[in-house]
């Protein structure tokens, strides 16, 4: 059973597809590790959306 995908918070502007491709990618029942790769341009906010994912999934940063 998978389990509910977290929030968008609300300080996270815009971003709706970026945020569904993370959350779908993290929440994946897979039985091993996985490694993904997010890639862009600088100073776009790939390290914020990151850690606002941690945080909302309970993980640690």
């Amino acid at each position: 059973m998978q389990q509910p995908r977290p929030a968008k918070p609300s300080r996270v502007f815009d971003r709706g597809p970026e945020w569904d491709a993370l959350t779908a990618f993290a929440g994946r029942p897979v039985p091993h590790a996985a490694l993904g790769v997010l890639s862009g341009r600088r100073r776009m906010g790939k390290t914020y959306l990151l850690r606002a994912l941690v945080e909302q999934c309970g993980g640690f940063q």
